[in-house]
């Protein structure tokens, strides 16, 4: 075998290689690409749901504040001002946690809405809450102005309050 045969043989073989190779490898990417924001997701969603015990763990320690989603708190109570600022306080902490639950579900890269069942009971039980939904009607001010909330979530969270009630725009003023 000449040199200029091997030659010829190495390149033949290093063109195999890279065409082979090198779809392989940008195969590899993606789905290991993929596979990191699977596990991201994933952590998103315990976290989320972990920040939604810590919820609850308040609920117990300030039963009288109406936060919960248990019958006996789904009527209005009366508070003094500092409990009232408690009570808007940690409503504001559940809607946060609402909200990312609907973004992170309603997102272009989610595939699992399971997640998403479990917080639309939440939602709902919430809803039922007549602080909660008294604490709702404040923040949109009687749903005549925007909250600082993204407006999908808000346009979800007004046709669960109500269908009747106004929808924003994409765009707000």
């Amino acid at each position: 075998m000449t040199i200029a045969e091997a030659k010829s043989i190495l390149d033949l073989v290093a063109g195999l290689v890279a065409l082979i190779g090198i779809p392989i490898s940008v195969v590899r990417y993606f789905i290991s690409e993929a596979r990191k924001a699977r596990r991201e997701q994933a952590a998103l969603y315990v976290e989320v749901n972990n920040k939604y015990l810590d919820f609850l763990n308040l609920t117990l320690k300030h039963p009288t504040l109406g936060i919960s989603d248990r019958p006996e708190n789904l009527k209005l109570v009366s508070l003094a001002e500092e409990d009232a600022i408690k009570q808007w306080a940690l409503f504001s902490y559940l809607t946060s946690l609402m909200e990312r639950a609907f973004y992170l579900t309603h997102s272009s890269k989610s595939r699992d809405k399971g997640e998403w069942q479990s917080w639309e009971r939440y939602i709902a039980d919430y809803l039922r809450n007549e602080n909660y939904r008294q604490y709702w009607r404040e923040v949109t001010g009687n749903f005549s102005k925007a909250t600082s909330f993204g407006t999908k979530f808000e346009n979800y969270m007004r046709d669960k309050y109500d269908p009747n009630t106004p929808r924003l725009s994409a765009w707000r003023a």
